[in-house]
């Protein structure tokens, strides 16, 4: 039933929380709950359906960006993004950040890939000294492949994990970086068992334990939540995992044309392929 007790079709419905949940996080400065179901009654339903379709596409493209350094607010200040690796903020990161919001005046908000931004920032060279003084890594020195990466925390602190994930993914990519790869804009998620809390079925690539010393490598999904991944490896042991990501890594910038967006382009590839290019 929709408002007033009206029947809506099935079929409409359907169509409606597809392109609804196109939107990343369900964005609720696009639709609120009753514009929505609205949308699905009213005689102006297609043409509102191409608007949520295009900002939808704004969103995913978004999505591509991290909010990482110096960006301009609309009320004349800036913010500031710190990548924040696994969402674990380290003592050292967190005295940065807490000099800088006591010292400028910040706020501090949370990004959904786990990141911080400082916002109202009015001196940016005070901020950048504040929080080069504490070691705190600038955004610029930070790889695009680390920077996209999360992790749940996984072995020893959860009960359920079958193998690492936040302890071991970035050691792949100090391995990805020594091997000149760690420019690639390819996101990938870790789990150490297959609850996947951190969302590896949907990442461009998703890695979760499935034993004590076996690991499923998933490939070609969205990271905006719109392409699930598929089976690339369904066994690869701790060994062998260096390997297999930096294989799949350099077939990605051997191979991939460019211009085109390494994730569609791998869900897009035979993964025999692949799998040849990778030869693990």
């Amino acid at each position: 039933l929709g408002p007033d007790g009206r029947h809506v079709r099935v079929a409409i419905i359907h169509l409606g929380c597809h392109d609804r949940q196109a939107v990343h996080g369900y964005r609720a400065d696009i639709l609120d709950r009753r514009d929505f179901l609205d949308l699905l009654l009213d005689g102006a339903r297609d043409k509102r359906l191409d608007t949520l379709r295009r900002q939808a596409r704004k969103s995913r493209d978004d999505l591509g960006v991290a909010a990482l350094g110096f960006g301009a607010a609309p009320d004349g200040t800036s913010f500031y993004g710190i990548s924040i690796e696994n969402g674990r903020i380290r003592p050292d990161v967190r005295k940065g950040i807490r000099a800088a919001v006591t010292t400028l005046g910040l706020g501090v908000r949370m990004t959904p890939h786990q990141d911080v931004v400082l916002t109202g920032v009015r001196d940016r060279a005070e901020l950048l000294a504040i929080l080069d003084a504490h070691g705190v890594a600038r955004s610029e020195a930070v790889s695009r492949v680390r920077s996209l990466g999360i992790a749940c925390p996984a072995k020893p602190t959860c009960g359920l994990a079958m193998t690492d994930a936040e302890n071991i993914l970035p050691h792949y990519f100090d391995a990805l970086e020594a091997a000149g790869l760690g420019d690639i804009d390819l996101e990938i998620r870790m789990t150490g068992c297959p609850n996947n809390c951190a969302r590896p079925p949907t990442a461009e690539i998703g890695i979760f334990g499935y034993g004590k010393n076996d690991h499923v490598i998933l490939a070609g999904g969205s990271r905006c939540g719109t392409r699930l991944a598929s089976v690339l490896y369904e066994r690869v042991s701790g060994e062998q995992m260096v390997t297999a990501l930096v294989g799949l890594f350099r077939a990605v910038k051997e191979h991939c044309p460019a211009g085109t967006p390494p994730g569609d382009w791998i869900a897009a590839t035979d993964f025999k392929t692949l799998r040849r290019w990778i030869a693990l």
